[in-house]
């Protein structure tokens, strides 16, 4: 201990040059570290604000109203069409007539009709507040929706008793349609989920 004491007293010109010499590189060292780690942190915050849209509390339950019956108008048709040339495998009601398989037929068309127009005039009345990414998704579902609805129409002489004709049966290409309209719907729903989670409330 004392060998340590002496070595200290015999150099400590030296030690307080030295640590004159080192004791302001650590200092703008640490300094310069935590500015970095300060700036990385401020611009994470800036980036997180960026992606932002900050609105006011009556446009943010506004666009919650229209999108969330939009969701509503949409799954009810794309549900119904969904029934008229079904994609996989879906449960079919059992007939013990030819006459009640084409009443089942009229009603199920008049259902999904009546959905299709529900949600295309609901679409075209909010036009002018929803962003237009989404509101060309929603049409691209609506032009998909109409195509099965004409088809179907041009399977079954509704203005008649129904009758099949079989050079009008579904296609492959029909049912895929089917397919390519509930994926579709899917991805909208997801698109729709994002952009809400993007908007914060002033």
């Amino acid at each position: 201990m004392d060998n340590i004491i002496d070595f200290i007293k015999m150099n400590l010109g030296w030690i307080i040059t030295i640590a004159g010499f080192f004791i302001p590189r650590v200092r703008d060292f640490v300094i310069k570290q935590f500015q970095s780690s300060l700036d990385k942190a401020l611009e994470d915050k800036k980036s997180v604000n960026e992606r932002k849209n900050y609105i006011s509390k009556t446009r943010f339950d506004t666009e919650f109203e229209i999108y969330r019956q939009l969701s509503k108008d949409s799954f009810a048709t794309v549900k119904l069409i969904s029934r008229l040339i079904p994609y996989g495998l879906v449960s079919v009601p059992v007939f013990n007539t030819e006459g009640e398989k084409d009443e089942y037929d009229k009603k199920i068309y008049k259902e999904a009709s009546d959905a299709f127009l529900i949600m295309q005039d609901n679409l075209q009345i909010n036009a002018p507040f929803i962003k237009e990414e989404l509101y060309d998704g929603y049409n691209e579902i609506l032009a998909l929706c109409n195509c099965q609805l004409h088809v179907f129409q041009q399977r079954w002489n509704l203005s008649f008793v129904g009758v099949c004709k079989d050079d009008k049966l579904p296609t492959t290409e029909d049912y895929e349609r089917t397919k390519e309209m509930q994926d579709k719907f899917d991805d909208l729903n997801k698109k729709v989920r994002e952009y809400l989670a993007s908007l914060d409330v002033l």
